[in-house]
């Protein structure tokens, strides 16, 4: 059985970890065991936890002003707040026996997870659940990840100057009908995907 480490360093309140809980839920649990790695409590996470998943709290804020510093703060920063993480994260991997690792966000909330994942020669999966040019940092980490999912062609142009095409897979995400079955017919009906 393989163990999937899934980083989420959001919220726990938005989006991409609702997707992430939807995934989780279809995952073949014969085949693969999922841990998560999160930084703060949410709402998802807790949903995550009902499934039966490890959800790891690993208590960090420091990314956040990584994530938005440039120049010398950010080389600073890197020393004070991305390294110490990086250490974090490596021993949880190599505790936890991960063989995959997949980001559940862009690249430069993801850097932590990859550097940590790189150090142990470990396969690293990123999701970009965003649309929008990389920043300088993110084009450097390319290189550290091994395959980039995106959600939309839209994306592909975006992603496309930057990340090569063999790497970059479009994967939507879907809308679970049965959450809305106490919604009117016409509502579930537009929420239904038309080729």
């Amino acid at each position: 059985m393989k163990t999937i480490c899934y980083y989420e360093p959001s919220s726990g309140f938005g989006g991409s970890s609702s997707n992430l809980y939807h995934i989780l839920r279809q995952l073949d649990k014969e085949q693969f065991r999922p841990i998560v790695v999160v930084h703060k409590d949410g709402d998802q996470f807790e949903r995550i936890r009902s499934l039966g998943v490890e959800v790891i709290k690993v208590p960090y804020t420091g990314m956040d002003a990584f994530n938005c510093a440039g120049g010398l703060n950010l080389i600073w920063l890197g020393f004070t707040a991305l390294n110490p993480l990086v250490r974090r994260l490596t021993a949880l991997l190599k505790e936890k026996s991960v063989d995959l690792v997949h980001i559940n966000t862009n690249i430069s909330l993801g850097m932590p997870m990859i550097l940590a994942a790189n150090k142990l020669g470990k396969k690293v999966f990123c999701y970009i659940r965003e649309s929008r040019a990389l920043i300088r940092r993110e084009r450097m980490m390319v290189p550290k990840v091994d395959q980039f999912f995106i959600l939309n062609q839209a994306a592909v142009k975006i992603y496309g100057k930057d990340i090569p095409a063999a790497k970059l897979h479009v994967v939507p995400d879907g809308v679970d009908l049965s959450e809305f079955e106490g919604c009117s017919k016409s509502f579930r009906e537009s929420l239904t995907w038309k080729a």
